[in-house]
């Protein structure tokens, strides 16, 4: 190939990545900027980054492959809400697989021993820790509402203090939106928990 010929497909090629750099910029740039009076309603913030809020955790998603990260972060005044995008990373090379959920936690809850329910499956399938304590959460009440249509393809978690609801990726504009509708899912879920075991793990 001819080097002058070459050269200007490489300076357009560059050209063009930055471009789209810049443009993808601007537009998540206006993405935050429409979300300030929401979550300024709400009395929540937003971060673009916020490891810390999984810190300890180890239910799925969490602790899997390499380059974890929170982004995105919402996290309330009271500190009772996070939400934010997990993102990490499988294998390498050319099996090197990229990986995006949302999260949704409600926190400050008693502090259960590790339990992991694929929400909306029949029959539920869980995970637990504690087998006489994941018995006494998916009580009848609980899988009933863990069947609904709203959890089908979602997952729950409830471990150190945190009730979590795991989705697919969300796009930044609606994250506010669906915080809202997880978070009140939770706090059906959270009802559920019987006083017993609440009491237990105070």
């Amino acid at each position: 190939m001819d080097p002058i010929i070459a050269a200007v497909l490489v300076i357009g090629m560059v050209g063009g990545v930055g471009t789209w750099v810049v443009l993808d910029a601007r537009k998540r740039k206006a993405a935050t900027a429409s979300l300030t009076a929401p979550l300024s309603e709400r009395g929540w913030n937003l971060a673009v980054r916020g490891d810390q809020v999984v810190a300890g955790l180890t239910s799925a998603p969490f602790g899997a492959g390499s380059q974890r990260r929170c982004e995105d972060v919402i996290r309330s005044s009271d500190k009772r809400v996070a939400s934010f995008t997990y993102k990490w990373t499988t294998d390498s090379g050319e099996q090197k697989i990229d990986h995006t959920k949302r999260v949704t936690m409600i926190l400050g809850g008693p502090k259960l021993p590790k339990l992991e329910v694929a929400a909306g499956a029949v029959p539920t399938t869980t995970r637990a820790a504690d087998e006489r304590v994941g018995q006494a959460i998916m009580h009848p009440q609980m899988i009933d509402r863990l069947k609904e249509p709203d959890l089908v393809g979602r997952s729950v978690f409830f471990e150190k203090g945190r009730i979590g609801l795991v989705d697919e990726a969300v796009p930044l504009a609606d994250i506010v939106i669906h915080t809202d509708v997880s978070v009140a899912v939770l706090r059906e879920i959270d009802a559920l928990i019987p006083v017993a075991v609440r009491a237990e793990f105070a």
